[in-house]
């Protein structure tokens, strides 16, 4: 119940999200921010990799490369960070090939715009 942006972008549970697609819900505590609510959500298109945690972002995570699937325009990349699995959708048109080695290291990151609190 609420308006449609409350409804559509700052769902009152986790299983509302999760039926309205949000992808990637963590514990505020991933990224010291408690006091806004006790969960969050980033957009897969909106997480970039990075090549230094100071590069570009509000919020970066070094993480272990779990998978890496190619799809027609992008890959699909699911990245470990303390436990916590990222999903995240990279541009075919960024990188030349998948990031397919297993368990390797990558930076990843994004801005406090980009944070959906639930």
């Amino acid at each position: 119940v609420g308006s449609p942006d409350e409804v559509l972008n700052h769902p009152k549970t986790i299983e509302i999200a999760k039926f309205l697609g949000f992808k990637n819900i963590f514990s505020t505590t991933l990224i010291a921010q408690e006091k806004k609510a006790n969960y969050f959500s980033v957009d897969p298109n909106l997480i970039r990799i990075v090549k230094e945690q100071s590069d570009c972002c509000d919020y970066s995570f070094e993480g272990k490369v779990e998978e890496c699937m190619g799809i027609t325009d992008h890959f699909k990349l699911f990245v470990n960070v303390n436990e916590n699995q990222f999903f995240i959708k990279i541009p075919k048109r960024d990188y030349e090939s998948c990031l397919s080695k297993s368990k390797q290291s990558v930076t990843i990151g994004f801005n406090e715009k980009d944070v959906a609190y639930l």
